[in-house]
């Protein structure tokens, strides 16, 4: 590939960041939105609840968001390699990706100023992405294939070639709202469906040259933590509807009692 193919891939996948940080802006409003609600007069009230919906929604879709920069940012590194192999010298540096992630600057978060009261997505949401994130890691060793990058860009989280397609979240599920539910079961149903191709790329080609270019098969599965409490019918019943199975990370697995099955 010549330099000038490479400054072309580099431009590509730039262009894919920008994109995807362009994403963040309708949610984050979203949820700056939603926290206003809830901070104000409507505790107990029905408008409360739906704001917390909202909130839910908003850090769902923000979390995923994250993963989406994070793979943006392997690709970059990937296409850096090959520009260094064909143009010696550094490659591009793609530390700016791993900064916050910033929320919108609108009249409602600036002050006379015209800077970010508070730039940043608050505390409690980048515990969360980090507490998921680490939550991922620690049960990779659970499987032999985990972080397979798709022809669709996505990254599946973990995969038992031929028997399990496993997507997974850190969640309670009995604490959460069921179309936050709905949403995760959805991610997992169109981005991760039986029939992707894993993708042809440098670090795939290194961790598993077996997979390149194969489809994906099996049964899908939505991994999370122990549940603390007992997993909701409605959830099953959603969960069902799509073929997908719920585990938890010490192997259980959540299912419709008979009589609703």
């Amino acid at each position: 590939m010549s330099i000038a193919e490479n400054a072309d891939r580099l431009r590509a996948v730039a262009a894919t960041v920008a994109a995807i940080r362009d994403k963040l802006t309708p949610w984050s409003r979203a949820l700056a939105e939603a926290q206003q609600v809830i901070g104000g007069t409507l505790q107990g009230t029905a408008a409360h609840s739906r704001a917390s919906g909202a909130v839910e929604a908003a850090l769902s879709t923000l979390g995923e968001l994250h993963t989406a920069l994070g793979e943006a940012a392997r690709l970059i590194d990937e296409t850096a390699d090959h520009h260094s192999k064909g143009h010696p010298g550094a490659a591009p540096s793609t530390s700016h990706l791993q900064r916050p992630i910033r929320a919108p600057v609108s009249a409602e978060t600036t002050g006379k100023s015209g800077r970010a009261k508070n730039a940043t997505l608050p505390e409690a949401v980048r515990k969360r992405l980090a507490e998921g994130q680490q939550f991922n890691r620690d049960n990779w060793h659970q499987y032999p294939t985990n972080e397979l990058i798709l022809n669709n860009r996505k990254v599946l989280d973990s995969y038992v070639p031929d028997r399990e397609i496993i997507s997974r979240k850190h969640t309670q599920i009995a604490s959460i709202k069921a179309a936050t539910w709905q949403a995760y079961l959805a991610e997992h149903e169109n981005k991760y469906k039986r029939g992707q191709t894993i993708k042809d790329t440098p670090t795939m080609r290194e961790k598993y040259p077996d997979l390149v270019g194969e489809e994906v098969t099996g049964l899908p599965y939505m991994e999370v933590p122990v549940q603390e409490a007992d997993v909701p019918d409605w959830a099953l019943q959603a969960a069902a509807r799509l073929g997908i199975r719920i585990r938890d990370v010490d192997g259980r697995i959540y299912e419709l009692p008979e009589d609703l099955a």
